[in-house]
């Protein structure tokens, strides 16, 4: 019964991000984790709260690399200068 309740609570998220514009299959987390990464504020401040419950849930809804440049949510040099990560750039 507990699978269950969660996998309705999964769809129902899912539904809801959709209908908020998000991608078809995301959770709210994951946008928001995507968010956070970009440093949006609405982002940032999503990612602190649900912390407070679920610690370092927003780390574990990072997307992967290709996902995020296929989708244009970031250029790979702005993702290392978001996170302070020196790669060489220029």
């Amino acid at each position: 019964m507990i699978k269950y309740l969660k996998r309705i609570a999964l769809g129902f998220d899912m539904m809801v991000n959709a209908i908020l514009g998000g991608y078809a299959g995301e959770t709210i987390s994951f946008r928001m984790a995507v968010n956070a990464a970009m440093g949006k504020p609405l982002g940032c401040l999503f990612c602190r709260v649900i912390e407070w419950f679920v610690p370092e849930h927003c780390d574990l809804e990072q997307p992967s690399k290709e996902d995020r440049l296929s989708r244009g949510w970031v250029s790979e040099r702005q993702w290392f200068i978001n996170n302070n990560i020196d790669k060489g750039f220029d």
